[in-house]
């Protein structure tokens, strides 16, 4: 099973009863990453899907502390010091302070059957598993990271303008 196997499941899944449903976008703020696949809903939450094809594949994904620090709590901290965007002229993070950063509202792994434990799954995230049929099984329901609504409209528009 590939991950373009699991991308389209995941449209099959999803594509009918939500707002939107998007593949590989930078969403959010660096250094949160590219999303492999983003469900916008009616209500204007926003679930993100990490999706994995090998057990490899997972635990490198914990290389990206940061990444996971913000889905985690909201922030980050940086080992550099940072402008501060929105602010007065040379405001800055210093090292070791804490960044705020936008995340979803929901994070799920989502694999072939069986490829990851639910018990390696972070408390933040949620689990689904993609059968041979191309059928969803949810394994494990992630906790709401936030439940505040992000209008990321304008943030969307610009990156389909740009690209096409």
């Amino acid at each position: 099973m590939t991950a373009k196997d699991i991308t389209k499941s995941l449209y099959k899944y999803y594509q009918d009863n939500n707002k939107y449903c998007i593949q590989n976008m930078y969403l959010f703020d660096h250094p949160i990453g590219e999303e492999d696949f983003v469900v916008i809903k009616h209500n204007g939450y926003i679930n993100t899907y990490e999706i994995k094809i090998s057990k490899s594949d997972f635990k490198a994904d914990f290389n990206k502390k940061q990444r996971h620090q913000i889905l985690e709590n909201g922030w980050f901290t940086s080992q550099h010091r940072q402008f501060k965007p929105d602010t007065k002229w040379l405001e800055y993070f210093e090292p070791g302070e804490a960044i705020p950063r936008n995340r979803p509202n929901k994070f799920f792994y989502v694999c072939p059957e069986n490829l990851i434990k639910k018990e390696d799954v972070p408390k933040y995230a949620g689990l689904i598993y993609v059968k041979e049929d191309g059928s969803l099984l949810k394994i494990k329901e992630p906790p709401f990271l936030h439940k505040n609504i992000i209008d990321m409209s304008s943030t969307i528009c610009s990156k389909f303008y740009y690209s096409y």
